[in-house]
């Protein structure tokens, strides 16, 4: 079967990836895959192998968006003010939809498909090492403007607390949290690094 008139690849893995933000992977079937994307069973698998492979690519879309949009800021030369930038637009999530889905990575890791995919599992753990990254970069321009004092061991550590505070808010905005409970959170763990 020939595809839809009017189809455009970039549409399809938007609407795939959608589908899978909204109810994750094992609850999102190939019906709903369907129903988000305008194509047929035969017209998805013609893009992707299996509903795995569409997935993997959402991940993969997801986290390049993920890290365009929160990550490249703490790789500016704005230290403290970066890592407040990121973890303000996090809170901000709860504002609107598609904020209130979370993260497609965190909602992977609660995931079975997390633990029993390697190569799912490996994809989660890459982009936590990477958020951690990133902000072992906003920390270590902090410390190199005199806006904290950290040694090796305590950014290593304090890059690791901001990954689990960055994930915990996206987990916390698909939970429904408050606004006001999050921008506590997020307040606490910058005054934890003064």
């Amino acid at each position: 079967m020939p595809r839809p008139k009017g189809y455009d690849p970039q549409t399809f893995r938007k609407a795939a990836m959608m589908a899978f933000w909204k109810k994750g992977y094992a609850a999102t079937s190939v019906a709903d895959l369907e129903e988000a994307t305008g194509l047929n069973r035969r017209q998805l698998f013609r893009e992707a192998k299996n509903k795995r492979e569409l997935f993997l690519q959402a991940l993969l879309d997801f986290a390049a968006i993920s890290t365009e949009r929160d990550l490249e800021v703490l790789g500016r030369e704005a230290g403290l003010a970066s890592i407040r930038e990121v973890l303000g637009h996090l809170v901000d999530q709860a504002d609107y939809d598609p904020g209130r889905f979370g993260c497609l990575v965190c909602n992977t890791c609660r995931e079975p498909v997390a633990a029993d995919d390697p190569e799912i599992g490996r994809f989660v753990a890459q982009h936590l090492r990477k958020i951690e990254s990133a902000y072992a970069r906003g920390l270590a321009r902090a410390a190199s403007d005199g806006e904290i004092a950290v040694e090796d061991e305590g950014l290593r550590r304090s890059s690791r607390h901001l990954m689990a505070i960055h994930m915990s808010l996206l987990l916390l905005v698909r939970a429904g949290e408050p606004k006001a409970v999050l921008e506590d959170i997020a307040e606490a763990a910058v005054s934890s690094l003064l």
